[in-house]
């Protein structure tokens, strides 16, 4: 029996440390790959081997690649990519997103990976009309979705299931909104609830989403990878809750006051241009945009019934999921305890 080897891109970003974290519960080689630039501390275990490089840079992922095809097999997820609400288009966004997801798509074929998966988003998929439900599709057409992020993971998609027409094997997952612990960099959730549970957020929002825990989104694209059909599409999606109900949630767990003042939509689409030219200077994770607006007010019933069906995805309630972030956000000392023991 030949040795497995995973490859991950991406491997210290959020959903790729939980993958990580995952995969150390089998015994198997992981190769995760790291920008030379990134400081982030990722566990120490002898079956992980951290390689720097750039999915930009095809030269810089060969060491990534190099197997003996007589005794190893690869096993490729691809968790790299630029995540962003902004409302922007952005050239690094694309080339990431889209360029360097060929790139990877292009090692695959010359290495002879055994199986490939990408993790896209459900924002790569064409909205419907409120009233129905969104499913996997097998059409990416950036011209019919709305967002320079989506559309870039739009495209990226399209890449991935035309190789699969074209001999390799490989599938796709959606995620929805992700959040949850082990996130070094603190993603647009995350700062959300650490903003509400640090007392920085005093007014609610209008409108729902979808959330999902990132440790359901790490365990449902390593059963894609083993059980996923090839030039198959999954939504990795959680549970839709309104924003608002979401945010009090965090203050109940955290013993504090509730908040009951809600903006109107008008304000937050007045506000919402200088409120992206702040983070922007700043430097800061942004949290309002006109993107981020326009979702919670579009249809976000995502169906995840294909990835229960065909490979037992779980997902935690709303209640662990929250827990268990502010639980770690409070490890990290970037909140306090709550002064409350949550069930």
């Amino acid at each position: 029996m030949k040795k497995k080897i995973y490859i991950l891109t991406g491997a210290a970003g959020h959903v790729g440390q939980n993958i990580i974290n995952e995969l150390l519960k089998e015994d198997c080689e992981i190769r995760g790959l790291v920008l030379p630039e990134d400081k982030t501390i990722l566990p120490i275990h002898s079956n992980l081997k951290i390689y720097y490089g750039n999915i930009l840079d095809m030269e810089s992922l060969k060491p990534l690649f190099e197997a003996d095809p007589n005794n190893e097999e690869l096993y490729v997820i691809h968790a790299a990519g630029m995540v962003s609400i902004r409302s922007t288009y952005s050239k690094k966004m694309y080339r990431i997103n889209v360029e360097g997801t060929k790139n990877i798509l292009e090692m695959c074929k010359q290495y002879h990976v055994q199986k490939m998966v990408y993790i896209s988003s459900v924002h790569a998929i064409q909205e419907l009309p409120k009233n129905e439900t969104i499913v996997e599709t097998d059409t990416f057409d950036p011209k019919f979705i709305h967002g320079p992020y989506a559309k870039t993971k739009a495209m990226a998609t399209s890449l991935v299931l035309q190789a699969t027409k074209e001999g390799l094997n490989a599938c796709v997952v959606h995620p929805s909104g992700i959040l949850g612990p082990f996130d070094a960099n603190t993603g647009h959730l995350n700062e959300l609830v650490k903003m509400v549970a640090s007392k920085k957020l005093h007014i609610g929002v209008k409108g729902a989403y979808d959330l999902v825990d990132v440790r359901d989104v790490a365990s449902g694209t390593i059963a894609a990878l083993k059980k996923g059909k090839v030039g198959e599409c999954y939504i990795l999606s959680g549970h839709k809750i309104q924003m608002i109900d979401f945010m009090n949630m965090i203050c109940e767990m955290q013993g504090i006051k509730k908040i009951k003042r809600i903006v109107p939509t008008w304000i937050l689409k007045m506000i919402a241009p200088f409120a992206e030219l702040h983070y922007k200077v700043t430097k800061k994770t942004p949290l309002f945009t006109r993107y981020s607006f326009y979702t919670l007010n579009s249809n976000s019933n995502f169906s995840c019934k294909k990835a229960i069906e065909q490979f037992n995805y779980h997902r935690h309630t709303m209640e662990e999921t929250l827990k268990d972030t502010l639980q770690w956000l409070s490890n990290i000392q970037l909140i306090q305890k709550s002064p409350i023991k949550i069930k």
